[in-house]
């Protein structure tokens, strides 16, 4: 990925058997971000956040139907303020984190989708490099779509949480803004240790496609 926030990142995906669908997924991640400072409405800076992560997974497919997924992290990286007026030195940090997430998918399509239902929850705990505990993070993604004739109908709902550690600990922060993220809004113009979104979303097939 370009742009504004670059990532390079890689998985190896390697089944353990062919029946029972367990499997172990190395991974590689480099990226940068940018977290925006807000006084009310308005923007007042931002912080850059840059990060090195490696880490191993393990889990299981459910089926053509779902994932069930564990691994661990070692993440490191530095913060620093890019734009704005406030002051706050360059920090760096390196924390052990761990993650539990399980996927959902009876969606008939990933782009358009006309039936079926998606769920995504995610749990992720954090430890600081000198043993302490750092923040948990707690995610929700849930996606339906109903279908009648050539027109669809789309619910969606997005929500996550920090829970404990310190909520100015901005690289966790969860970002909004963009297209179908609030559409009004810059990409990743908001962020914040808390968020939800609900989305509704109608759309008309409009040809057969060739």
């Amino acid at each position: 990925k370009i742009g504004a926030s670059p990532r390079i990142a890689t998985e190896f995906y390697q089944p353990l058997n062919s029946l029972r669908g367990y499997f172990i997924a190395p991974h590689l991640q480099a990226e940068a971000h940018d977290v925006p400072q807000l006084s009310g409405a308005t923007l007042i800076g931002e912080y850059r956040t840059r990060s090195f992560e490696y880490g191993l997974d393990l889990g299981r497919e459910l089926g053509n139907w779902g994932e069930l997924r564990g691994g661990l992290l070692d993440v490191r990286g530095s913060t620093r303020v890019r734009l704005g007026d406030f002051s706050a030195p360059e920090t760096s940090f390196h924390t052990h984190a761990g993650f539990l997430r399980f996927n959902y998918d009876r969606l008939d399509s990933a782009n358009f989708p006309r039936s079926g239902q998606a769920l995504t929850l995610d749990w992720r705990f954090e430890q600081n490099g000198r043993g302490a505990r750092g923040s948990d993070l707690v995610t929700l993604d849930w996606r339906a779509a109903w279908s009648h004739g050539r027109n669809t109908a789309l619910a969606w709902l997005s929500g996550g949480s920090t829970v404990g550690g310190s909520d100015a600990n901005v690289r966790s922060w969860f970002p909004l803004g963009g297209f179908l993220n609030l559409s009004g809004l810059g990409a990743e113009s908001l962020a914040g240790p808390y968020f939800g979104i609900a989305r509704a979303l109608v759309y008309r097939s409009v040809g057969n496609g060739g």
